[in-house]
């Protein structure tokens, strides 16, 4: 038996009640990101997984009848009376709001004034549960065991699983005003030191885990996990239809990432820059993904001083077949970032076959390993080369691509699922088949 387990399990008696694992979902399951699209796997696989296991799935009232929707067997949803929010480096203005300012016309400073204050009220007034508040309406369930998919979390005395995905606020805190940082630092230091087992997706994020904040490495479980389904392979007339409606050139790169500053979009610009200015090769790239709103203006800024308005298309949050089509089509998925937890692009690109350029910071290298070619991301010059390489001799990305499959194998989300469950049982103190022990041994040992 594992380290992790014999210090969980030690002080606990067997018992034959069915395990109930609340997972705090609160989110808004027609979200395009990675956090909605992991509980979205979660839910789909532990629904074919489990056995006399329940789970509460706790949602927002506004979020409650589209999450039910998604709910499997043994799976309910909860509206949780206690949304919770993180702390925004920025606000986000709805439809609503952004008519509201166009109509407004010279008035609109009054519109935007109206909207910071509402915006700062509506963090502030959010309720938030006492311990035993929450712990109250849990017990009522028959709750065993929490389960904080993401580093938002409530307060609780019940065991629990936490999720804090990744530190990038103590690498880069540049990135981050000193309200969020404080935020993000308390918040994640307290649940990984509080949580019975924490989980991250690579190894990578764990090691800095247990550097940043000393977490015993012994309770922090490596569970890999890629994209949720199978791909829909888009037929060659919806490719035709997206190249139409976004005049999309016959080769380009695409990069897929929403505009915040760790992905690096201004250092690619710059690189496509020296690709033509130095080489004479004009490679365009479209980009998908919401605008950061703090950012935009330093994207568009970028774009025009290096001369990039012809080569460069930002299409903003495209449809999820849209963008199925756009990986298809590609020539290569070229990902700058400068900080990942798992880089969840990259592996949908080895399911579509798309070559991939990356970064080898963090986990990046981890993730991709053979099956990309690497650059440092810190570098333009360096940026440019990785792609004067590939385009000179399309053997490296023919390599990547053969090396694809045994990578995103790696990455399975039904080895996911069991290992969560795995965890579930041993934070809950409940006894574990051989098989759980030996999927948690592996967990905690990478």
């Amino acid at each position: 038996m594992c380290v992790v387990l014999s210090l969980l399990v030690k002080d606990s008696a067997p018992t034959s009640t069915p395990l109930t694992v609340a997972i705090n979902a609160q989110i808004d399951p027609g979200h395009a990101g990675g956090i909605e699209t992991a509980l979205q796997a979660l839910f789909a696989q532990l629904a074919v997984q489990s056995r006399d296991e329940r789970f509460l799935l706790l949602s927002t009232a506004r979020h409650a009848p589209e999450l039910r929707r998604l709910t499997g067997r043994n799976q309910h949803v909860l509206d949780w009376p206690f949304p919770q929010k993180a702390q925004a480096s920025f606000r986000r203005m709805t439809r609503r709001w952004l008519g509201l300012r166009d109509q407004a016309g010279r008035l609109a400073p009054g519109v935007d004034a109206a909207h910071w204050g509402w915006w700062h009220a509506r963090r502030l007034l959010a309720p938030a549960p006492s311990t035993a508040r929450s712990d109250v309406l849990l017990r009522e369930q028959g709750v065993d065991v929490a389960h904080f998919p993401y580093p938002i979390r409530f307060e609780s005395e019940l065991p629990f699983i936490y999720e804090p995905w990744d530190l990038q606020h103590r690498h880069f805190p540049a990135f981050f005003s000193d309200a969020e940082r404080r935020w993000r630092d308390s918040m994640y230091r307290e649940g990984c030191e509080r949580a019975r087992i924490v989980v991250t997706a690579t190894a990578w994020t764990k090691r800095d885990l247990v550097e940043q904040y000393g977490i015993d490495p012994r309770k922090v479980a490596v569970v890999p996990r890629g994209p949720w389904a199978a791909p829909l392979m888009p037929s060659a007339a919806d490719v035709e239809r997206v190249r139409a409606a976004y005049r999309l050139p016959e080769r380009f790169a695409l990069y897929p990432a929403m505009a915040f500053p760790h992905k690096n979009h201004l250092r690619l610009f710059e690189a496509l820059a020296i690709l033509r200015d130095r080489h004479g090769i004009v490679l365009p790239l479209v980009c998908t993904g919401r605008p950061y709103e703090p950012h935009a203006a330093a994207i568009a800024a970028a774009i025009a001083r290096f001369r990039l308005g012809d080569q460069v298309r930002m299409l903003g949050l495209v449809p999820t077949d849209d963008l199925h089509a756009l990986y298809r089509s590609a020539w290569a998925l070229v990902f700058p970032s400068l900080f990942e937890g798992l880089g969840l692009p990259i592996l949908e690109a080895f399911q579509y076959d798309l070559p991939v350029l990356a970064s080898d910071a963090t986990c990046l290298p981890e993730v991709a390993g053979d099956a990309a070619l690497l650059f440092d991301a810190t570098r333009p010059e360096a940026i440019a080369a990785a792609l004067l390489a590939a385009h000179r001799d399309p053997s490296i990305l023919d390599r990547c691509r053969r090396a694809a499959p045994a990578r995103l194998a790696r990455f399975s989300w039904p080895r996911a699922a069991a290992t969560f469950l795995a965890c579930y049982h041993a934070a809950a103190g409940r006894p574990l088949s051989q098989e759980q022990a030996n999927l948690l041994e592996e967990a905690t040992t990478t």
